[in-house]
């Protein structure tokens, strides 16, 4: 559930040409995150109808899904 709308937005970002105007590219970003928020949403409402006995180890994978990104991302910088 944590890569799907992180590869769309990956997808969004980089189908703008890097020679754009940062104008556009600021703003394919921007769209993206949003469209990346709504499938998440969408993806766990979905998951919620399918898993809803299991909801805390769902929510748990989720946010470890998450952090582990943060923290690659963060190694990365470093």
């Amino acid at each position: 559930m944590a890569i799907l709308p992180a590869l769309y937005l990956a997808v969004k970002v980089f189908s703008v040409p890097a020679d754009a105007e940062p104008k556009r590219i600021v703003g394919a970003f921007y769209r993206g995150e949003v469209l990346k928020f709504g499938l998440t949403v969408v993806l766990f409402a979905i998951a919620l109808q399918v898993f809803a006995s299991a909801f805390a180890p769902l929510i748990t994978t989720y946010i470890l899904a998450i952090l582990v990104y943060w923290l690659a991302l963060r190694a990365g910088a470093g």
